[in-house]
């Protein structure tokens, strides 16, 4: 590995070591620090100081993590132990390259083994990171590593083969389900009162229904998320490679791709995020958070947008409460939402108007645009989930989809109101109020 790999890493540990308890090399700690659940990671690097560094990066993040220099011990070390179910290693290596081990593992593992692998590439060395992902690898890292890319990644590769064991046991359960009712319906089906019985116990079954629903999603979810990695990933190295070559067309084009699969990748995670709100799987982390700074944030990411298309966005703060008592990630979804739909459905040369203000008991946030705008029909339309204004109407009409629906169910997870006012031709209003953080003292 190249000596800036390793000062980063460095630089990046003295930041995130401030507790007393850390990984030491040769073991696998388990505290406080890590995860109920957490997925356990086998780095695999014949320089000792860089397996030390990463175990140390994905410890302070709450993983179990154990080290290996050598390939040929960390494939024994993934036979013999089934909880590793995610190794990162690098490609070049004595003995037996990252791409041989690859091969190997994949060779000697069994088909219900689930495991996740990402290795590490320098940019001389893409044509080995291509072939690692032909044979399975579900992600590669460039040098130097960036910890918060290494941390992401390694979420990622635990959120995969965890929807994959999801997956498995989910089938099981549909096949255990069919032959119970298959020998219910056999037994009850000469019955007309039986049968009654039954409607009445599918009638009592429907709020599991509802999680069988969500469970289901999720699957679709993995699905479409396992494929979308890989047109990120090889779009990345192409526009790599093409950078390199001085190809700038075929570079542009490589951006593209990567830009259209990073897009879809966002619906889909925004689907995820649905499923998971409105299923209470997620509770709200609240905490005082800097009202001006995260609506600056949120406006700075999306002027590029804005810029694009000639709308500017305008901020009226003054009357804005310092503080606002909420989850800060999901505010900046919510807020981020509304405000790529008003920049989306602007008129070309439009205003975009942010303003936020304070009551007694209520921090209110409103975003208006000089936009299409809606019929009331429209308004309650795009509020459902799923739906959105006719694609008729697509060109004339304001719709906004997922995220509003999302936007409005963390709202009212927070114990706000949400409310959209809109007229054709009139641009759009939409309005949150938030609860101010009841005083304790």
């Amino acid at each position: 590995m190249q000596t800036t790999h390793t000062s980063m890493l460095t630089s990046n540990r003295q930041l995130l070591t401030h507790a007393p308890d850390k990984w030491q090399a040769g073991t696998n700690v388990r505290s406080d620090k890590v995860k109920v659940d957490a997925a356990q990671v086998l780095i695999v690097d014949d320089e000792l100081e860089i397996t030390e560094e990463l175990a140390e990066l994905l410890f302070e993040a709450g993983y179990s993590v154990d080290t290996s220099t050598d390939p040929i011990n960390a494939i024994a070390m993934i036979r013999n132990n089934a909880s590793i179910s995610v190794v990162i290693t690098d490609l070049s290596m004595p003995n037996m390259t990252g791409l041989e081990m690859i091969d190997e593992i994949n060779r000697i593992l069994p088909a219900e083994r689930d495991i996740a692998m990402i290795v590490v590439t320098g940019q001389a060395d893409t044509d080995r990171a291509v072939k690692a992902l032909q044979l399975g690898a579900l992600d590669f890292l460039s040098k130097p590593i960036d910890p918060d890319v290494l941390i992401h990644a390694t979420e990622r590769a635990a959120e995969t083969v965890r929807l994959k064991r999801l997956e498995r046991d989910f089938r099981k359960q549909l096949e255990h389900q069919v032959l119970e009712r298959t020998e219910e319906v056999q037994k009850l089906s000469s019955d007309l009162l039986a049968a009654n019985e039954i409607l009445k116990i599918k009638n009592a079954d429907l709020e599991a229904s509802n999680q069988i629903k969500s469970e289901f999603l999720s699957l679709i979810s993995h699905e479409l998320r396992t494929p979308l990695n890989h047109i990120i990933g090889f779009s990345g190295l192409m526009k790599m490679t093409f950078d390199n070559t001085d190809s700038p067309d075929e570079a542009m084009h490589s951006q593209k791709i990567s830009e259209a699969g990073n897009d879809l990748l966002k619906i889909i995670n925004t689907i995820f995020d649905l499923i998971n709100i409105n299923g209470g799987d997620h509770p709200l982390d609240k905490t005082d958070v800097n009202l001006p700074k995260l609506i600056g944030t949120v406006c700075d990411v999306l002027k590029p947008k804005a810029d694009k298309t000639g709308v500017d966005i305008l901020l009226e703060l003054q009357s804005a409460p310092t503080t606002l008592y909420a989850d800060e990630h999901r505010m900046t979804q919510v807020i981020g939402n509304i405000l790529d739909n008003a920049i989306r459905f602007s008129s070309k040369s439009g205003t975009v108007l942010v303003t936020a203000s304070s009551t007694e008991n209520a921090v209110s946030i409103s975003i208006a645009d000089q936009g299409i705008g809606m019929t009331e029909r429209e308004t309650q339309i795009a509020e459902e989930p799923f739906r959105q204004v006719d694609s008729s109407l697509s060109k004339t009409a304001y719709g906004m989809g997922l995220g509003l629906t999302l936007s409005k169910l963390i709202v009212e997870r927070h114990g706000g109101q949400f409310s959209v006012e809109s007229a054709p031709d009139e641009g759009t209003l939409v309005t949150i109020s938030i609860p101010q953080k009841r005083n304790t003292a």
